[in-house]
Formats: structure tokens, sequence, C-alpha cells
């Protein structure tokens, strides 16, 4: 990997995003939640494809 240059010991987004986004919502949320969502399950479902979505539109880049 030496001559592509790849710095393969940084992190990126992708790395945290998994782990993060379990603790981006809690039980509380609930209470303020959008109706469609009536389970807490819904609710974290939805937010983990939010922030997959996010990051495969972050890999994109930059299109015309």
């Amino acid at each position: 990997m030496h001559f592509v240059h790849w710095s393969l010991v940084l992190p990126t987004a992708a790395h945290f995003a998994e782990y993060y986004t379990i603790f981006a919502t809690s039980p509380s949320d609930m209470s303020s939640a959008p109706p469609q969502f009536t389970t807490f399950q819904e609710l974290r479902n939805a937010v983990q494809q939010y922030v997959r979505d996010f990051l495969d539109l972050s890999l994109q880049g930059k299109q015309n």
C-alpha cells in the first residue's frame, strides 16, 4: 500500500458512525419524535438509516 500513499491509520466518519448512532437516540426521545415513529426501535432504525445515507452522499463528493 505504500506505492499509492494511502494513510490507513487515519479514522474517517465511517469508522465512528455505527458506534455513535447507537447513542444518538434514547427512549426519552419518543416524547418529541414525529408521529410516524410509533416505537423506539423505529426511531432508532430511521436515525441509523439517515446516518448511512449521509455517509453515502459524503463519499460521492462534488458532482457537477
